[in-house]
């Protein structure tokens, strides 16, 4: 995670964030949507992307499937209360 984050910054705290968890399962994987959010949060933070998971105001969890390159994609923003009411 750290690697493909490259030189730029922590995201420190103050800050509030939304993260979309997009998870797509390989052949025989089965989890529930919500239990596939938790792991990358906390990596998230491990890695020093985020400074704490605290900030992470906002998650959206998605589950697909793709046998061919099951993966984790995680896109990070600004969360925005206006967008939310």
């Amino acid at each position: 995670m750290r690697e493909q984050w490259g030189d730029r910054k922590t995201i420190d705290g103050g800050i509030e964030l939304t993260v979309h968890v997009r998870s797509f399962l390989g052949p025989r994987q089965k989890i529930d949507a919500d239990n596939l959010a938790a792991a990358p949060l906390d990596i998230l933070e491990k890695s020093g992307v985020i400074a704490n998971d605290y900030w992470v105001r906002r998650v959206i969890s998605e589950r697909h499937r793709d046998v061919d390159n099951p993966r984790i994609e995680l896109t990070i923003t600004v969360f925005d209360e206006k967008t939310y009411h």
